[in-house]
């Protein structure tokens, strides 16, 4: 694949920073990834962060109300993403990006272009050069990192599936992305935060920390119940509608430290229960 090298003409001043970098109040204005299993909810979740627009790489989704492209016709190709991003970042609109998956195929295909291979499935490209993997990185995050730059947050999507644990020297599984090794590396690189969400019982939760499902949550003073402990799973109420928006303001009010952890919510629940049916039959 050619390269261009492009030399900036401007040049910021370089100076050592005096003061610690604070991190932004809102968590809207972060990168995120929301993986879990099909069918529990992701999309309509990240649909309802204002100001975003879905790029729908898997079937469409004709049931959900939601601002979505393409609205018909083929899956998009590589450099329809491309443009796509480029109007995101132009309009400051957040994409929304089902699947990350998706993408990083469809990229590895307009690389493969270049290389003279045509792909049909992810399993015909295992036998590239190492040249084509080093194209296909630097293709997909020069566009994402762009809008990243640009303070425009970026929200994945990815289903879910069993992975080696690579924190731990005995062989051992954990639910994490179903996406490619290279792009899950990347996502690691640029998320701020990464949850799954699934079912936990009957009821429906997102996992905000914890090795197992996999997730990336690495702050200390949000997500913390009213008491100050650390929310590692956060029970999500189910809506008969609006379910996307009122998972969303779950989250948001989790990261205000307003709700307890999944464990903590049943005792107290119990708890209460224990206590009015005291009351209700004390003499």
């Amino acid at each position: 694949m050619s390269k261009v090298v492009k030399v900036r003409t401007d040049r910021r001043r370089v100076e050592l920073p005096t003061k610690v970098n604070v991190p932004p109040p809102n968590f809207i204005d972060y990168c995120l990834l929301f993986y879990g299993v099909k069918g529990v909810g992701k999309t309509s979740v990240a649909a309802s962060i204002p100001n975003s627009i879905v790029l729908m790489l898997e079937p469409r989704r004709r049931n959900l109300r939601i601002k979505q492209w393409p609205v018909e016709g083929p899956q998009p190709t590589w450099l329809e993403i491309v443009e796509f991003l480029g109007l995101c970042r132009e309009q400051r609109i957040r994409p929304i990006i089902d699947t990350v998956d998706e993408a990083y195929f469809m990229c590895q295909k307009h690389v493969g272009l270049h290389y003279g291979k045509e792909f049909g499935s992810v399993s015909e490209v295992s036998e590239m050069p190492s040249d084509y993997w080093i194209d296909v990185r630097e293709e997909f995050a020069k566009h994402f990192n762009q809008l990243l730059y640009d303070d425009i947050g970026v929200v994945f999507l990815s289903h879910a599936k069993p992975r080696a644990m690579e924190t731990t020297e005995v062989k051992a599984m954990q639910t994490a992305p179903t996406c490619t090794p290279a792009c899950w590396k990347y996502l690691k690189s640029v998320c701020d935060f990464a949850f799954y969400y699934g079912n936990h019982g009957k009821d429906r939760a997102m996992w905000l920390r914890g090795e197992d499902p996999w997730t990336g949550c690495g702050v200390d003073d949000h997500f913390l119940s009213p008491a100050g402990e650390p929310v590692r799973i956060l029970p999500i109420p189910y809506a008969k509608t609006n379910g996307g928006q009122v998972a969303w303001e779950t989250l948001l009010k989790s990261w205000d430290n307003k709700l307890y952890d999944m464990d903590e919510s049943e005792k107290i629940e119990n708890k209460a229960a224990a206590t009015k049916g005291k009351k209700f039959f004390a003499k």
